[in-house]
């Protein structure tokens, strides 16, 4: 029987894979200058909206890398959300 400790890390991405993921956006909005860059990620604009432990570990392993990880959010004609990494 499988464990759900070997279940959590077959069915979705890592926190580390999570912020693998903004690695490239980071580094076009430094070379560009920038001090921050908002991104849609798909999963984690729901797990920060929620505040979710998810979330909270994933700011977290941000903070220790020196950056700074928000939800941006925007209610319009339809809700905005996407998660700004500031540095």
């Amino acid at each position: 029987m499988i464990t759900a400790k070997e279940a959590k890390e077959l069915s979705g991405p890592s926190i580390e894979e999570m912020a693998e993921f903004f690695d490239k956006f980071i580094r076009q909005a430094a070379e560009a200058k920038e001090r921050r860059v908002t991104v849609y990620h798909g999963i984690l604009e729901n797990e920060a909206y929620g505040q979710t432990k998810r979330w909270k570990e994933f700011v977290a392993y941000m903070a220790k890398l020196g950056f700074v990880a928000e939800l941006y959010y925007d209610e319009g004609q339809f809700v905005d959300m996407r998660i700004t990494i500031k540095w």
